[in-house]
């Protein structure tokens, strides 16, 4: 009977494993689509309003979806507390917050128009944040393909590989 339940438990836990994966693509997935109507609701922000940077931060930590509003409340408070330039509070927020589940690609895209919000005019940090939210479509697409491609496999995989190694130990 202990065996039984040790193979239940194999089997369980590789199927949790492996379904860890896809909880972290539809994450990522999520993330990347807030990203995306942030940097927008940002934009529309600069031109029309003519919103300076840290204002337009703080505006967006409270009126985002996560987890770009935790993002933005970062930059926000670096801004404050530290007395930081933009791009550097810009490109620490990145680095600190985990649930955006960026790739170092899509971080860099990112960290690069960070480089040059507030260095220029309107409507050339418009025309950077236009270029950074097609970057994060073209990632956002990536993504999606994968997560439809690889997330029954993944499951599947896993639940499989837990079986099999059960039968091996029993």
């Amino acid at each position: 009977m202990l065996r039984w339940v040790g193979a239940a438990l194999v089997v369980l836990s590789s199927a949790l494993i492996s379904m860890n994966e896809v909880i972290r693509s539809r994450q990522r997935i999520r993330s990347l689509r807030v990203l995306m109507e942030s940097l927008g609701a940002m934009r529309t922000l600069l031109t029309e309003r003519r919103m300076p940077l840290p204002e337009l931060a703080e505006r967006l930590s409270s009126r985002q979806k996560q987890p770009a509003a935790e993002f933005f409340g970062t930059v926000t408070v670096n801004l404050l507390r530290r007395e930081l330039p933009f791009s550097t509070a810009w490109e620490m927020a990145l680095r600190e917050t985990e649930p955006l589940c960026l790739l170092p690609e899509e971080q860099q895209a990112l960290e690069n128009l960070g480089r040059q919000l507030g260095r220029s005019g309107a409507e050339q940090q418009a025309e950077a944040l236009l270029a950074a939210e097609k970057k994060l479509a073209l990632f956002l697409e990536l993504e999606e393909r994968e997560h439809l491609k690889k997330s029954r496999m993944r499951a599947a995989l896993g639940a499989g590989a837990g079986a099999m190694l059960a039968i091996l130990l029993l």
